[in-house]
């Protein structure tokens, strides 16, 4: 190992690694990979620093608390920045939480027995604090037991090498790079990375978020990573928490479509294969996007697209297992109602079925989807229940059949005024009524 002489940078070695140390800061810790001061790691820090969610935040960023995970990936790619900052503490998180918060008048929620906490902050941003720690897995797939650890057992026990990097944030070291997992040399290449071969093993989830992160940057995977995948997506179990919380945060992103293929490509065995898939949503996030839903309303209908098997085989949780058959409901419609239907055949179809089937049947081909959509809540009638009544028809569902007949006109452009709309409900309530 060459030490630094204090004039400027000098490359040192130990072992395989290697890495850049700045004679002022000179520091080599047990384990870790540690790239000092360099002129990326400057420009990292600024970017760092300058995310919304640590605004504010400064002498509260003890020389101790380090940046960890997606931050310092997208600020060594210049991505645009999440809504979250991961932060790790080498020693007790609770204090730097209580000063955070504190510091940015923010809410704080602790999280005692994962060493952890979590600020939410007014605008929506989120900072989440652990203790540097280690942890093992009993069983595949159920939270870890946690223990007090090293930093270097903290980046260890992340998933993969592009968010098992950490920057120090203040202090004589602000601007050092840890990096015990060649996470800068993969983010160079374009790889998606676990750090050892029981990740999938331990958590499963893994696979889809592989997926993720594959499609979202554009990398693919590394050979030995790539086998490890396809190995535990055969066996991956829908109905397992964590799968299921990372397949919605899958679907919301905007590169769902890609991400759900590479897992079809896995050999995910509930999900279509890449030829049925792509195009199904594909065709899905567009109809969302025509509809001017938010990302988060893809869920649902990307899922119904995307699986092979019935809905409840996956064993859902239910508001997703409702969207998911609120769509498959809605493809159904489509085939019934054409290419073509009157916006009157659409609103029956689909009234009181969610967004969920709307981007299913627009997404099916049925455009009257579109002219339909906009107009559904505003199909407002100047002729309530008690108009009918008053023309003496008898209380009952014949009523309410008369307002939907007077609902479908209006919605076709037929009832010019509240006259045209009460001579409708009274004929269509009085025909009613006779059966």
């Amino acid at each position: 190992m060459e030490l630094c002489d204090g004039e400027g940078f000098v490359l040192g070695e130990c072992g395989d690694q290697r890495f850049i140390c700045d004679g002022r800061a000179a520091r080599k810790l047990l384990g870790e990979r540690v790239v000092s001061h360099d002129e990326q790691s400057r420009l990292v820090l600024k970017r760092v620093l300058a995310h919304p969610a640590l605004a504010g935040a400064g002498s509260a960023l003890a020389d101790n608390v380090l940046a960890v995970g997606g931050v310092v990936r997208d600020a060594l790619l210049e991505r645009a920045p999440g809504r979250d900052v991961d932060l790790v503490v080498d020693g007790d998180p609770a204090p730097v939480a209580r000063s955070l918060a504190s510091r940015l008048g923010a809410e704080l929620t602790p999280h005692l027995e994962f060493r952890a906490a979590e600020i939410l902050r007014s605008d929506g941003h989120v900072l989440d604090i652990v203790g540097a720690r280690a942890e093992r897995y009993p069983q595949p797939g159920v939270l870890p037991d946690v223990r007090v650890g090293t930093l270097s057992e903290d980046l260890a026990r992340r998933d993969f090498s592009i968010n098992a990097m950490a920057i120090r944030l203040s202090g004589p070291s602000a601007g050092e790079i840890v990096d015990a997992h060649h996470g800068r040399a993969d983010l160079a290449t374009g790889l998606v990375r676990v750090l050892h071969p029981g990740s999938f093993v331990d958590d499963p989830s893994r696979v889809v978020r592989a997926a993720r992160y594959g499609a979202q940057l554009g990398f693919e995977f590394d050979p030995d990573t790539g086998q490890l995948a396809a190995t535990a997506a055969g066996a991956l179990d829908p109905t397992n928490a964590r799968t299921q919380a990372e397949l919605v945060r899958l679907l919301e992103e905007p590169e769902a479509p890609e991400a759900l293929a590479r897992l079809g490509d896995l050999g995910v065995p509930w999900l279509k294969p890449r030829g049925e898939l792509v195009p199904a949503a594909t065709a899905t996030a567009a109809a969302v996007a025509r509809l001017g839903l938010p990302l988060n309303e893809r869920a649902g209908p990307l899922l119904a697209a995307a699986i092979s098997a019935a809905p409840a085989v996956l064993g859902l949780p239910g508001p997703l297992a409702r969207r998911v058959a609120s769509a498959v409901a809605g493809a159904e419609v489509a085939q019934d109602l054409g290419l073509s239907p009157r916006m009157s055949e659409v609103d029956r179809a689909l009234d009181g079925r969610g967004a969920a089937a709307a981007v299913a049947a627009l997404a099916a081909g049925c455009d009257g989807v579109l002219a339909w959509w906009p107009k559904r809540d505003g199909a407002t009638l100047e002729i309530t229940g008690a108009d009918i009544l008053e023309a003496g028809v008898g209380a009952g569902p014949a009523v309410g059949h008369g307002l939907a007949a007077a609902r479908a006109a209006s919605l076709d452009g037929d009832v010019p005024d509240r006259d045209s709309q009460l001579e409708i409900a009274i004929r269509a309530a009085r025909s009613e009524s006779q059966r």
